[in-house]
């Protein structure tokens, strides 16, 4: 697995779209400071699900989108696609491709996809977990990682350790459960307080029920009375409605007719009305003409006259055309032009003389200046020599006593020397006496493999003992539950006797008459405890008395409804033993259905699912007994043991057999005439006693087991108590070994660096002879240098020139250059003078063209204009006469016109007098029908006021009643019979059975209506929905105990998973660790050769919650903190704890932004060796600006600012068949 496309669009200062390709191996990522290297980083880090805006280096999650230059616009948004190729499937999913999409949209959330497909971000978190990719990142090694973990704590340290081993997703499990748990207790304490205020609400509910019922009778009688009250109105008011309508269809019939006659007269009026309008536009088309007539004929004279009037204006318009000539202006401009050009050759000559008058001022100018640096030279020369000298002398003063002195020097060096290598030899002949002493120490190694065995035994102990007080615990939370349950029952049983005892005779309560109730004294067989309680009813709740001489008592004494039954054995005392058995016999035979009784299959004698319960109090052979009777009493009974319901083809073959009845484990029972289905809503004292059982059996059992693990728990308590002494055994010997050891060691240590110091001063003392020596032999070849240079200076003073003469040539170069200047001067004056006059030529002549131009366009438009006027002239002349024309033509077709316009009005005269008769006669139909509709609106209104009562009163039927008018008037109106009530609120019966009924009266309706009113209103508030509450209740509290059961059981797998948690946690983890500290010692190695690295946990007894620290010591250093260390050491010593955890646990690529910039040559030689190793297993990205780095990688990616403010990129392979980083 490793990354192959990088796609970033609108991230950062990548506006346009841009696609990076990486390679296997190591991608070197290079390019100038600012030009977005980072930002990739960043881009990586943001795909994979990066949650912080300081971590992306912003203040918000916004600043990634691109914020614009000034010469481009900010974007909207910014997406980064991520595509890694997973052909190795390390990532959990079935693409050998995957691509991971963030979208971010400003003033919004992020979005994310996979391979396209909307997703969450736990999810890309979660798929990115599997390869070892955490949510804090370690693969990214940014600017400013290693600073931070440089400074992290233990528990920073360990962090990094966790994620690379995958633990983080076994923390949020973890978490997830300890959240689950808690939520689970709250649960329970609700659930508690729950079923606390079910139960005070049972009996309230109870009371209400009773209530309720009453309630209902005298609401029926409510009923029944309201409905007829108003089925009587429905009726009367049917009746009224009926008579209305009968007038009022008179009336219609009446409007109708004077409806028709207006209508043909208003026909005619129509008629006419449209006639009028048709010769009224006639009429006034025909005065619109003339008005139009009469304003073209004013229009056209008007015309005549203006058109006459100008045409005389244009002919006084016309002047002569003048005869001045132009010639002599254009004779005069061409005279003009001539002198222009020779002016211009006058021009040219002077600009040639001025010319090399200014060449020779040029070169005489450069030759002063050459004659004058030549002086300033030769001056500076002579200085300089003179200085040269002098401080030459100087020098070889001081050099000559500079070696007297270094040679001085020399001698002391020597002698230090041999003073060093003397305390060398003494040093190591007391190193070696040490090491003698030390060889027969135990090894330290043995000691702390035989410490770590002892702690995973008592690590092991520990765990199983709290396994066996869990267990422990969990039997004892299971008996309590089950004792309450039985508790429960048993109270509820003793609940129902009680109630049924005191309905009992006072002659049976007193001594031992009463032995129990029936159900105490019969065993069912389990799942058939409703069914076999159905089918005894009423004797399900009977009780058991000693004789039949005493029911026989209980019935001459009350007449309450009782169920008892006699446990007396001498029922068959009188028959011999030969009646005796031949009954046995017989009984046995019905049992076993040997006689007429047959069954098919998924059928069972129901007698054969009761036995004698032999209880501890009764005696066995009354409860064989009792056994026996109940067992007759169920011969013809069977039950349906099969699965589902019996069809009608098995019932009717069971019924064909001789069986009366047949019970199902659905609380049903069926005869051939009869079905009974479902019981009185709760459980049956059978159902409950067999409950009671199963829980006593049940806490029986778990006492078992309670005492098996009280005795494994108090097993594995000794077992920790051995192991834990075997470990303060073991720990105590290994602090006195490691006390001994640290003794010699410390001893050792400071022989040792005692021979260090002795080595590095005798290599001190090595190195200053080597080096004094040198400063001898330079400070000789110095004195000799000088002295040659001192004597070459003196000679060359003799052959320096003279600076006079240059002086001098100076002086006559001046004069000359004087000369040219005024000769320059002068050409530049004549040059002026000449351009003068021909500006003058050129703008006179131009002057003198320009007028005669002017002359010569006055004359054509003056003639132009002439002909104008002549040719307006004639058209409105020709305008004039066909005016006239027109004129004549217009006051012939007026005359026309008014003979047209005088019919036209007399026709109009006659329209008018009919339409006036017609419309008189129009009113006085209008008048007989408006009363017509008076009464007419009258009986509408009485219709509607009668539609709107009766309306009211079908919504009131309907509301009190529940039916139509039309049901409530069949059912309960005035001819229909009404019962008789009888005290108790129910229907009086005759001697027939039949309801007895009277005849409707309303005052007697009236009154019935409000006494039951009265006596629903003295019950108070009613609640109608007690008895379906008090049923719903009931099964809310079986519901929530199961409720309840379930989360308990919820609690009990949550509390196994955080165990499983923690002991996969602390072995990952302890294999991580391990792998990564001897990981971090042979990379320590790598990176300080000749130095020692170690990482050790602070709490080795809890390695969940210990941190872990990082000793480093390199070469010739005995520190161990890392504050104590170098700033390139710390940074090298936090690299070989990351390329540590990046070997011990391996991701497929690792992002490393400029970790090599603040390592010198030699360290970053190390660096890249580390590199190395790290590109066998895993792809490396590296930000860099080092050569030698770049050179290592196997493809270059480069990244540069443009002008616009916007990143670009190139990439490059590279084909490196050897990398060598050593030079």
């Amino acid at each position: 697995m490793y990354l192959k496309e990088l796609t970033l669009k609108g991230f950062k200062s990548f506006a346009q779209p841009t696609v990076l390709r990486f390679e296997p191996g190591i991608t070197a990522i290079v390019g100038p400071n600012g030009s977005g290297k980072s930002n990739v980083v960043d881009a990586l880090a943001w795909v994979m699900g990066e949650q912080g805006a300081r971590s992306l280096r912003g203040s918000q999650m916004d600043d990634v989108i691109f914020a614009g230059t000034s010469s481009k616009p900010a974007l909207g948004r910014a997406e980064v696609s991520l595509t890694i190729d997973n052909s190795d499937h390390t990532l959990d999913i079935e693409y050998t491709e995957v691509t991971i999409t963030r979208t971010l949209f400003r003033n919004s959330g992020s979005q994310y996809a996979i391979n396209g497909t909307p997703c969450r971000l736990l999810d890309v978190q979660e798929l990115l977990n599997d390869a070892g990719l955490g949510a804090h990142m370690h693969v990214i090694v940014g600017q400013g990682r290693l600073d931070a973990i440089l400074h992290a704590d233990p528990q920073g340290h360990r962090a990094l350790i966790e994620e690379a081993a995958g633990i983080l997703k076994h923390r949020r499990r973890k978490e997830r459960a300890l959240r689950k748990l808690d939520a689970a207790a709250d649960n329970i304490q609700r659930l508690d307080d729950v079923l606390q205020e079910i139960h005070t609400r049972m009996g309230p509910l109870s009371r209400q029920a009773s209530m309720s019922r009453k309630a209902d009778m005298i609401t029926a009688r409510l009923h029944d009375a309201r409905a007829r009250l108003h089925a009587a109105d429905a009726a009367a008011m049917q009746d009224q409605r009926q008579i209305v309508m009968q007038e009022l269809t008179g009336v219609r019939l009446e409007h109708e007719t004077l409806s028709g006659k207006l209508a043909v007269l208003a026909d005619q009026i129509k008629q006419a009305e449209q006639l009028a309008q048709l010769t009224n536009p006639q009429l006034e088309q025909l005065h619109t003409v003339r008005r139009e007539l009469d304003r073209l004929l004013e229009r056209y004279r008007t015309l005549q006259t203006v058109a006459t009037e100008r045409a005389r204006h244009h002919r006084e318009s016309i002047v002569p055309v003048s005869q001045e000539s132009v010639e002599p202006l254009l004779a005069r401009v061409q005279e003009l032009q001539t002198m222009a050009q020779h002016q211009e050759t006058v021009i040219s000559k002077a600009k040639l003389t001025l010319d090399q008058a200014v060449t020779s001022r040029t070169h005489h100018e450069h030759e002063l200046a050459r004659v004058r640096q030549a002086v300033d030279e030769l001056q500076s020369v002579i200085q300089a020599h003179d200085a040269q000298i002098s401080q030459l002398q100087q020098q070889y003063a001081a050099a000559t006593a500079g070696l007297t002195q270094q040679e001085q020097r020399l001698q002391e060096a020597n002698q230090r020397q041999e003073e060093a290598q003397a305390k060398v030899q003494s040093a190591r002949d007391h190193i070696d006496t040490l090491q003698t002493q030390t060889r027969d120490e135990l090894d330290e190694q043995t000691a702390a493999t035989q410490l770590e065995q002892a702690r995973d035994m008592l690590s092991t102990s520990r765990v199983a003992h709290t396994n066996a007080q869990h267990h422990e615990q969990e039997i004892s939370q299971k008996i309590v539950a089950v004792q309450a349950k039985a508790d429960a029952i048993d109270d509820t049983l003793q609940a129902r006797d009680e109630a049924l005892v005191q309905e009992l005779p006072a002659s049976l309560t007193q001594g031992e008459h009463v032995l129990g109730k029936l159900s105490s004294f019969l065993r069912v067989r389990e799942g058939f405890e409703e069914a076999i309680a159905l089918a005894l009813e009423p004797l399900g709740q009977a009780f058991v008395v000693q004789s039949l001489s005493d029911i026989a008592s209980t019935l001459q004494s009350t007449s309450a409804r009782l169920a008892l039954l006699a446990a007396d054995s001498n029922t068959n005392a009188d028959m011999d033993t030969d009646a005796q058995d031949a009954m046995h016999q017989k009984q046995q035979n019905l049992y076993n259905h040997e006689a007429t009784y047959t069954l098919i299959e998924g059928f069972e004698p129901a007698a054969q699912l009761i036995s004698a319960r032999i209880s501890e109090g009764k005696h066995a052979q009354q409860a064989q007994h009792i056994t026996e009777a109940v067992q007759q009493l169920l011969g013809q009974t069977c039950v349906y043991t099969a699965q589902g319901q019996p069809s009608l083809a098995q019932l009717q073959a069971m019924w064909q057999r001789g069986w009366s009845r047949v019970l199902t484990t659905t609380q049903c029972w069926v005869s051939a005439h009869a079905v009974i289905q479902g019981s009185a809503g709760a459980y049956s004292d059978m159902s409950l006693i067999a409950r009671r059982d199963q829980a006593l059996t049940q806490v029986a059992s778990l006492q078992q087991d309670l005492e098996q693990a009280q005795q494994e728990r108090e097993q594995t308590q000794a077992a920790v108590a051995i192991a834990q002494a075997q470990v303060e055994r073991l720990q105590q010997e290994r602090n006195e070994r490691k006390i001994q050891a640290a003794r010699w060691k410390a001893t050792l240590d400071g022989a040792e660096q005692a021979l260090q110091q002795a080595q590095a001063e005798l290599q001190t003392c090595v190195t200053r002879v080597a080096e004094q020596q040198d400063r001898v032999n330079h400070a000789q070849e110095r004195v000799a240098v000088l002295q040659t240079a001192l004597e070459s200076a003196m000679q060359q003073s003799d052959n320096r020139g003279d600076p006079r003469t240059l002086q001098a040539h100076e002086r006559e170069i001046e004069q000359k250059l004087s000369d040219a200047r005024t000769h320059e001067q002068a050409a530049k004056q004549e040059l002026s003078q000449a351009q003068t006059a021909l500006e003058s030529y050129q703008r006179q002549a131009h002057m003198l063209q320009d007028n005669a131009q002017t002359m010569q366009r006055k004359n054509e438009q003056t003639q132009q204009r002439n002909e104008q006027h002549q040719q307006v002239a004639q058209h409105l002349t020709q305008l004039a006469s066909s005016a006239h024309h027109t004129i004549e033509q217009i006051a012939k077709d007026s005359a026309e016109l008014e003979q047209e316009l005088q019919r036209l009005q007399e026709s109009s005269s006659a329209q008018q007098a009919q339409l006036r008769a017609w419309r008189e006669q129009q009113h006085e139909l209008s008048s007989k029908l408006t009363h017509i509709q008076q009464r007419q609106s009258t009986l509408d209104i009485e219709r509607e006021r009668l539609a709107i009562q009766f309306g009211q009163l079908e919504h009131a039927i309907r509301t009190d009643v529940g039916v139509s008018v039309e049901q409530a008037i069949a059912q309960y109106g005035p001819d229909q019979p009404v019962p008789v009530y009888a005290k108790d609120g129910s229907v009086s019966v005759d001697e027939h059975n039949q309801p007895l009924t009277r005849a409707f009266n309303r005052d007697e309706q009236t009154q019935e209506f409000e006494q039951a009113t009265r006596q629903l209103a003295r019950l108070g508030k009613i609640n109608p929905l007690a008895v379906e509450e008090y049923d719903a209740l009931q099964d809310r509290l079986s519901h929530l105990n199961q409720q309840r059961d379930d989360v308990i059981n919820s609690r009990n797998d949550l509390l196994r998973l955080i165990d499983h948690l923690d002991t996969t946690m602390q072995h990952t983890f302890i294999e991580a660790f391990n792998a990564t500290a001897y990981a971090f010692e042979e990379m320590f190695a790598v990176l300080f050769p000749g130095g020692s690295g170690k990482l050790v946990l602070d709490d080795y007894e809890h390695p969940l919650e210990a941190g872990v620290h990082v000793e480093a010591r390199p070469a010739g250093k005995r520190v161990k903190q890392l504050s104590l260390l170098s700033g390139g050491e710390r940074s090298l010593t936090t690299l070989a704890l990351l390329f540590a955890i990046f070997t011990a646990r391996p991701s497929p690529f690792y992002i490393l932004d400029e970790v090599e910039a603040a390592l010198d040559d030699m360290n970053l030689t190390r660096l890249l060796n580390a590199f190395e190793k790290l590109r066998e297993s895993s792809q490396l990205l590296v930000i860099t600006h080092q050569q030698r780095t770049m050179a290592l990688a196997d493809a270059l990616v480069g990244v540069t600012m443009r002008a616009d403010g916007v990143s670009a990129t190139i990439s490059q392979k590279m084909h490196n068949s050897t990398h060598n980083h050593d030079e």
